[in-house]
């Protein structure tokens, strides 16, 4: 019998190495950001369960409280001011019908140790120092501070005096440290969206310098609680957008005015 010879194998040429190689770095291109994108819808949702579960507890609150919604802070405390950070704010009046501290931190937003930090609950007392992390949610303190126009927040308003509690702002997610540092959001221009930076924001001015009053983390967007009990995720450009009180241009969403 004759014995056939083996073939030697033939090695890869240095083109199908380099075509090989292309095509891994093409796919990688491509399903590198979808990854990322559906990590980040992966934490959007997240985020959105904490604001769904603040949501049924401001609701809950309510009930307790005559229909009254909490304040943004319980100053005067003692002999603390009210940027002073052992006064109780809203967070810490929603925490019992929650008891899950994780619930006011955003999956999304990056650990800071000298600023942003987690939500940590302390009882009210008058001794002893508070915990100084409220978390990455605030409540929406916008117009209060523009005296100039008839529009005003829903901290401390009963429910019967919002013109419609479906369509106005209690907590929406946080921006700048400087700008947030008693867990409420406020400004005295309206606010515009920022696509400049690596992160969207929502940016206005405040004693003259230029700063971030909520971040749009989530796909150009962020999760938001209703005075009416309901969560849900609104595009940047929504929050936004005015109509006019008098002659001033007001976002509409953050007044309790109806609209």
């Amino acid at each position: 019998m004759k014995i056939m010879p083996l073939r030697a194998s033939r090695a890869f040429t240095l083109i199908e190495l380099l075509v090989v190689i292309a095509i891994i770095a093409i796919l990688a291109a491509i399903l590198f950001p979808v990854f990322a994108q559906a990590r980040e819808k992966a934490r959007q949702t997240a985020c959105l369960s904490n604001s769904k579960q603040m949501a049924t507890a401001l609701i809950m609150y309510t009930q307790d409280y005559d229909e009254v919604l909490p304040l943004a802070t319980y100053a005067p405390w003692c002999s603390y001011s009210v940027n002073d950070f052992r006064v109780p704010k809203w967070m810490d009046m929603l925490y019992p019908y929650i008891k899950n501290a994780q619930v006011f931190t955003c999956p999304s937003f990056p650990p800071d140790a000298a600023n942003h930090q987690k939500y940590v609950n302390q009882p009210a007392t008058c001794t002893g120092a508070r915990a100084t992390q409220y978390g990455t949610y605030v409540l929406n303190g916008a117009y209060p501070a523009m005296t100039a126009v008839s529009a005003h927040g829903p901290a401390g308003q009963s429910l019967a005096a919002i013109g419609a509690p479906a369509d106005t702002l209690f907590v929406t997610e946080q921006g700048d440290w400087g700008v947030n540092r008693n867990s409420v959001t406020g400004w005295t221009a309206n606010p515009v969206v920022d696509n400049t930076s690596s992160t969207p924001a929502l940016r206005t001015t405040i004693g003259g310098a230029s700063v971030r009053v909520a971040w749009l983390y989530h796909n150009k967007g962020m999760n938001n609680v209703f005075c009416d009990g309901h969560a849900k995720w609104m595009r940047g450009e929504t929050l936004v957008q005015t109509h006019l009180v008098g002659t001033t241009p007001i976002c509409y969403l953050w007044t309790i005015e109806e609209d």
